[in-house]
């Protein structure tokens, strides 16, 4: 995550010359893609900790405001 970085709310996830972006509430791919296995493990981390995730965004998003 980037503080100022654009919405939807988001991670960026990175495994060698791959980069996605993963929406946080949906796990939804916007942008990218990882090999199958390392995005499966990358929605499932964010599943098992959206909230903080999501409370990290906002704490980012205040800081910049």
């Amino acid at each position: 995550m980037y503080a100022g970085d654009h919405a939807p709310p988001h991670v960026h996830a990175y495994y060698g010359e791959h980069e996605a972006l993963i929406v946080i509430t949906t796990g939804n791919v916007i942008e990218g893609s990882l090999p199958t296995t390392k995005m499966t493990r990358v929605q499932t981390w964010l599943e098992e900790n959206r909230d903080d995730v999501m409370a990290k965004w906002r704490e980012l998003e205040a800081a910049v405001r």
